[in-house]
């Protein structure tokens, strides 16, 4: 999905300006895996014995 995506980006935008950007770039899945990955490390690290 996120190859199509940038693909129809680089086709709408010309191309050429949209492959030198970061492809990761307003992807709100990864922004949304992301967040979650970090919650779930923030609450294992709470539940670790000090």
């Amino acid at each position: 999905m996120r190859e199509l995506r940038l693909r129809m980006r680089q086709d709408r935008d010309g191309g050429a300006a949209a492959a030198e950007s970061d492809p990761t770039a307003g992807d709100k899945d990864l922004v949304e895996a992301t967040a979650e990955y970090e919650q779930t490390v923030s609450e294992l690290q709470a539940q670790q014995p000090k």
